[in-house]
């Protein structure tokens, strides 16, 4: 069997995604299960062969997030995931993404007439984070983030002003930004891109 390991790349300079134009700060990790790379010198934070985490930029290997990252990249990973279930595991992985880099889940699948908010979330300095969750097995149809195309963006902005007016003055925050975090599945490899303030 392949060895499995995982690196969490933080380019300050990505400035590719089609759909949203320049995007500094976007962040990317693949799960590999090719074995492909040297997990000792590829830059970043991640899971190597042996389970070990590589780098220590967002804390303790063994605490409760970095252990459900693995899992839900483990299950993203999996052979014969339905839809709905490839769905599912792709909004866990971003969950447990968020929560690895100190950003608290206060809310999932939030439902307005004008759609589902997959993530809200909230920041260390206290942004308000509304995430839409994209997970695609192939670019057949574009790429996870081109999904989010102008008209899902103002129902997104949409539904977020139905959650602020709702649930936005019981928790204390500076600011709301709208991310993207785009998970491709191809094989056994899963490549997670998180695009902050896409749009």
């Amino acid at each position: 069997m392949d060895e499995t390991w995982t690196v969490f790349e933080h380019d300050e300079d990505i400035w590719d995604a089609p759909a949203f134009g320049a995007v500094p700060g976007a962040v990317t990790a693949t799960a590999c299960a090719d074995g492909g790379g040297d997990a000792e010198t590829d830059a970043g934070i991640g899971f190597g062969a042996d389970g070990d985490l590589i780098g220590d930029e967002f804390g303790d290997e063994d605490d409760e997030p970095h252990a459900r990252l693995r899992a839900c990249l483990e299950r993203l990973a999996a052979p014969g995931l339905s839809g709905r279930e490839l769905g599912a595991a792709g909004e866990a992985a971003a969950q447990a993404w968020l929560e690895c880099r100190r950003i608290r889940v206060i809310g999932a699948n939030w439902r307005t007439r004008y759609g589902e908010i997959d993530v809200i979330a909230v920041t260390p300095n206290r942004t308000i984070l509304f995430v839409e969750v994209k997970t695609r097995r192939t670019r057949r149809f574009g790429t996870p983030e081109e999904a989010v195309h102008p008209a899902k963006q103002a129902n997104l902005r949409r539904a977020a002003a139905q959650w602020l007016g709702a649930r936005g003055a019981k928790v204390p925050h500076v600011g709301v930004r709208f991310d993207v975090l785009a998970l491709s599945v191809s094989g056994g490899d899963v490549d997670v891109r998180h695009i902050p303030g896409a749009f």
